[in-house]
C-alpha cells in the first residue's frame, strides 16, 4: 500500500513538472493585433477590437492565433489588457492603439506598445532585428 501511494505521488509530481514546463515554453512574448488569422495579415488600426491576435515567442515564431474574444464587448481594452498580461505578453504591436484607457493600462502593467504598418510578421521581424 505504501508503494502505491509513493507511485501515485511520484506520477503527480512528474506530470505537474511537465505541465509547468510546457506552459513556460508556450508563453507569448509578442502579441500583434491583426485583420486575419495569419502572420501575413495586416496589423489592425483598432487594437482592442482587432478581429484576431497572433502571439509570437522571443525568436519571432508564431505560437498561437486566436479570434478576438472581446471584440463586441463593452470595455474591450481593459479586458484585453488582462488577457495579454495573463499570457505573458511583453510587447504588443498594432497599427494604432487609440485614445482609450487600454494604452495606459498596458504600459502600467509592463507591456511595451509598438505602432507599425504592414503585416504582423514583418513588424515582428523588424522588432527582433533591433
Amino acid at each position: 500500500m505504501r508503494h502505491i501511494k509513493l507511485l501515485i505521488l511520484s506520477v503527480f509530481f512528474v506530470f505537474s513538472a511537465l505541465a509547468g514546463h510546457t506552459a513556460e515554453k508556450q508563453s507569448a512574448y509578442i502579441a500583434a493585433a491583426v485583420e486575419g488569422p495569419s502572420g501575413s495579415a495586416l496589423l489592425s488600426g483598432v487594437a482592442a477590437r482587432a478581429p484576431y491576435y497572433i502571439f509570437y515567442d522571443k525568436s519571432g515564431r508564431v505560437t498561437e492565433s486566436i479570434q478576438n474574444p472581446f471584440r463586441s464587448q463593452q470595455a474591450a481594452g481593459p479586458r484585453l489588457t488582462e488577457f495579454l498580461v495573463s499570457k505573458g505578453v511583453k510587447i504588443f504591436i498594432a497599427e494604432s492603439f487609440g485614445n482609450g484607457r487600454m494604452p495606459a493600462l498596458l504600459t502600467s502593467r509592463g507591456v511595451t506598445l509598438k505602432e507599425s504598418k504592414g503585416t504582423a510578421d514583418d513588424a515582428v521581424k523588424q522588432l527582433i532585428k533591433k
